[in-house]
């Protein structure tokens, strides 16, 4: 435990003291810093990367996609705990990490949806949600399902409209599939989902929304329902909600960072002498 404290200790003085700009490139010393922090791994690593972050608020972003990039396995852990001691860079936290390691999209999704508590607002949760879905468009349909299902049950059911909006509009090609699977999470919101969907992208046809939302919720929506919802308040307020969000996810990824993980050490390999018993070694005096 004290040799713990006292690494955590050394690495929050030495990110103080480097003082790291904003989304700007860490130098050897500083990435090493986050490495080792992130390679604790579990709570202790989520706590000591946190720290950093804490120390260095302009960075939060750099300093959470070094520590993906560093621990994919624990990204999720890592990214709330960044999320919980900077909340203002939440959003530049999700993009950075899950361009650092894409595979943990849901995952981070729903560790910095959940971190969020019963205080989360629609906005919020569609905010985290478009922001890992344009970082790791592969992954629209998981994120947007985890969001859903992570957000507190008063704002379900707005959350899951905006954060269907905000995903399809950041994954265009996935469109029908994040509805049937916000639909999933939220079935008591299936037909706004839809038409929020439809109305706000275009490419994806009503029919083809209603009919995946209907098997993903075993439930029946109608071509026809998703049409009159389209024009409800609503279905208006998740597409405001989930454009401003897709924009602003769109920057946010942009301007992430690009971390590589550090290099692999690959011990060399031990060599056994072969010793033949077939040869006879003399010395000679």
């Amino acid at each position: 435990m004290k040799t713990r404290t006292l690494l955590l200790a050394v690495l929050v003085g030495l990110s103080t003291a480097l003082s790291f700009a904003q989304n700007a490139a860490l130098t050897d010393e500083q990435k090493a810093a986050v490495e080792a922090a992130a390679a604790q791994g579990g709570a202790t690593g989520a706590a000591a990367v946190a720290a950093i972050a804490q120390a260095n608020p302009g960075a939060a972003a750099t300093v959470a996609a070094v520590a993906a990039a560093a621990n994919p396995g624990n990204a999720a852990a890592m990214s709330a705990a960044v999320a919980t001691s900077v909340p203002s860079a939440t959003v530049a936290v999700v993009a950075a990490v899950v361009k650092a390691a894409p595979a943990q999209a849901a995952a981070v999704t729903t560790a910095v949806v959940t971190q969020m508590g019963s205080s989360a607002t629609a906005a919020q949760i569609s905010n985290v949600a478009a922001a890992a879905a344009t970082a790791a468009p592969a992954q629209a349909a998981a994120v947007a399902g985890a969001a859903t299902t992570a957000a507190p049950a008063a704002v379900k059911s707005a959350a899951a409209a905006a954060v269907a909006v905000s995903v399809a509009q950041s994954a265009p090609s996935a469109a029908v599939q994040v509805a049937a699977s916000v639909a999933q999470a939220a079935p008591a919101a299936a037909t706004t989902v839809a038409a929020a969907v439809a109305r706000a992208v275009p490419s994806a046809t009503p029919q083809a929304i209603a009919a995946a939302v209907s098997i993903s919720t075993n439930t029946t929506v109608t071509t026809a329902q998703v049409a009159t919802a389209q024009n409800s308040a609503a279905v208006t307020t998740a597409v405001n909600t989930g454009t401003t969000s897709s924009t602003a996810a769109t920057t946010a990824v942009a301007v992430a960072p690009v971390v590589t993980p550090p290099p692999v050490v690959v011990p060399p390999p031990v060599i056994t002498p072969v010793i033949n018993p077939d040869v006879n070694v003399s010395r000679s005096s």
